[in-house]
């Protein structure tokens, strides 16, 4: 979509001043998925676990019926389940809470208990794995600056670090202050090509992953996917030409990607059903702080010290599989 829509010579004046270029355009089409996809939830039903927490036992069963009937075929009335046993577990949800801190207080019911043994120091792992992902995954936002940038300057088949160099972010800002905005039609068609080819590199790598998740543990397949990210982020400042660059990053993102995903696998099967969500949400909020964090530190270490900038997401992803080997084993499921 960006290569079709941002190198459009479009760029009306806005009656509120400033003008419609076709980054904002691009932007709301980029949107548009999000909403579709939203107006689609709200036509799905709750899920059991919630109806009953609101003490409708018949929506749950029908809700369940339904799945039974999507899964085998069979007809909903021939659902073999007519009544739902529940325990302890759905206590918390049903505490009701009054105030203006009402929902802060919900959330703290449902958060409490992995704050406690035997679930905070998996939690703490979870979370600390989940923001190191993020961080070593931190590379992607910069890459087609990164690309651009290489492929405007005079050694764009020469290790990265050098082209970078030639062409420092600082020097291409004043150039931008000169030329008073940004020229959408003079946009390098390469730095989308090159989006292309990691996006379905690591497209193919979640197909692979998906199969091998069914058959081999996922805290090894884990481990081994974070050993290769690695590997490949230590080669990326000094492989040339570009072509080489081009797939050593592709890949790079290809393993650091999975790995979140395969991390969220591991975390549901570390904890109970009934905080599976609570602790998925903890440790992805984490991940989010390890992405905004990482992709700043990553930024300023591109124009101090570029190959440290590779050579820390390296270090990260190495860390990570190395703590990998303290993940506790859980009821293993797949990823399908």
């Amino acid at each position: 979509a960006a290569w079709a829509v941002l190198p459009l010579p479009i760029n009306p004046e806005l009656p509120w001043g400033g003008r419609f270029a076709t980054w904002r355009l691009y932007v709301i089409l980029e949107s548009l998925p999000s909403l579709v996809t939203g107006l689609f939830l709200l036509t799905l039903d709750e899920t059991p676990r919630f109806q009953l927490s609101k003490g409708r036992e018949e929506e749950a069963i029908i809700t369940l019926s339904k799945l039974y009937t999507h899964n085998t075929g069979i007809p909903m009335h021939e659902y073999p389940v007519k009544a739902l046993k529940t325990d302890g577990v759905m206590r918390p949800m049903n505490r009701v809470r009054k105030g203006p801190c009402s929902g802060l207080l919900t959330v703290w019911d449902q958060i409490y208990p992995l704050l406690k043994p035997p679930h905070l120091p998996v939690l703490i792992l979870c979370c600390f794995l989940q923001a190191a992902c993020f961080i070593a995954n931190g590379l992607l936002i910069w890459l087609p600056d990164i690309f651009g940038r290489t492929a405007s300057s005079e050694l764009s088949d020469s290790p990265i670090c050098e082209a970078l160099e030639l062409s420092p972010l600082p020097d291409l800002l004043h150039q931008d202050d000169e030329s008073q905005g940004c020229d959408s039609s003079s946009v390098d068609t390469i730095a989308f090509f090159n989006a292309l080819v990691i996006g379905g590199t690591v497209g193919i790598a979640y197909i692979i992953v998906a199969f091998l998740s069914g058959h081999v543990n996922k805290r090894v397949l884990f481990g081994c996917t974070m050993l290769s990210a690695s590997a490949m982020g230590f080669g990326t400042a000094p492989s040339s030409p570009s072509s080489v660059t081009l797939a050593i990053t592709s890949l790079f993102h290809a393993f650091s990607g999975v790995s979140i995903t395969l991390l969220g696998g591991i975390v549901t099967d570390l904890f109970p059903t009934h905080l599976r969500a609570a602790s998925m949400s903890l440790s992805l909020t984490f991940g989010r702080f390890g992405m905004v964090g990482g992709g700043s530190v990553i930024g300023t270490l591109l124009e101090s010290s570029c190959e440290s900038a590779f050579h820390t997401t390296g270090a990260v992803a190495l860390a990570v599989a190395l703590l990998s080997l303290l993940i506790p084993k859980g009821q293993q499921t797949s990823l399908r």
